[in-house]
């Protein structure tokens, strides 16, 4: 995904939502636990009480709830399966992106299969497994740390939802078709979001404590922040001040 937009690929908009979408589907049936569901849903204001006994199915997560939970994965399964046929659709019917803007010299492509899903599976004979050792700190896997992070740094549930919602931000993107790849002000902005991505993802592993928690705060401030900022980048904004500093 950052490559996609550091290269500029949200001008292909069907391809780019329909590829986000399908990414935030497979990130959410894999972190469908019951009581971060049921917590989201409760602190909706207003209908959150009611939102949150149409979803568990009572007062608390009883059975009930966890059929509905199981039933859950299983559409989104088809779902996701789905999104998968339209993206590739759009991705062969439009074609990416690449660096250099141009649809000649594929000559020396190296493709994904079967040379990197190869080397991939090399990396699970160095995973070293003790079910006999308990980690001091309990934490989720390491691409959901980013979101864990921002979650934990603000106390108000309703506060941390916005946090990680705002992410929704790169639906937003493809709104502009003109390139900005090697617009210096935007490559600037691009690699805080990354800095500052990259960081959330190590505090996130980190023991929620002093200053820890501070930091996390000023980095999920800051790249929601550099994310809006991000955007005027891409914007005829951008075009009109790379001219007045040309």
């Amino acid at each position: 995904m950052g490559r996609a937009l550091y290269y500029s690929r949200y001008t292909k908009k069907a391809v780019w939502k329909v590829g986000f979408i399908l990414y935030i589907l497979t990130m959410a049936e894999a972190f469908l636990a019951a009581t971060v569901l049921t917590a989201i849903a409760e602190s909706v204001p207003v209908v959150g009480p009611t939102l949150f006994k149409y979803l568990v199915g009572g007062f608390s997560v009883t059975n009930v709830t966890l059929v509905r939970v199981f039933s859950a994965h299983v559409c989104l399964g088809f779902v996701i399966l789905g999104l998968m046929v339209l993206h590739l659709f759009y991705l062969h019917s439009s074609g990416s992106k690449n660096p250099l803007f141009s649809s000649f010299g594929y000559g020396d492509v190296v493709y994904f299969h079967s040379y990197f899903t190869t080397k991939d599976f090399f990396c699970l004979g160095y995973l070293e497994s003790d079910p006999l050792v308990t980690p001091v700190s309990i934490k989720p896997e390491w691409y959901f740390l980013v979101y864990y992070a921002m979650l934990r740094s603000v106390d108000s549930k309703i506060g941390g939802l916005v946090l990680v919602v705002s992410l929704l931000f790169f639906l937003w993107v493809p709104t502009f078709k003109n390139s900005r790849s090697y617009f210096v002000l935007r490559q600037i902005a691009f690699w805080i979001i990354v800095c500052l991505f990259v960081g959330l993802t190590y505090l996130g592993s980190c023991h929620p404590e002093y200053p820890y928690l501070g930091i996390c705060q000023l980095f999920s401030f800051s790249i929601v922040l550099v994310m809006f900022t991000y955007k005027l980048f891409w914007s005829k904004f951008s075009t009109s001040l790379g001219r007045l500093i040309s």
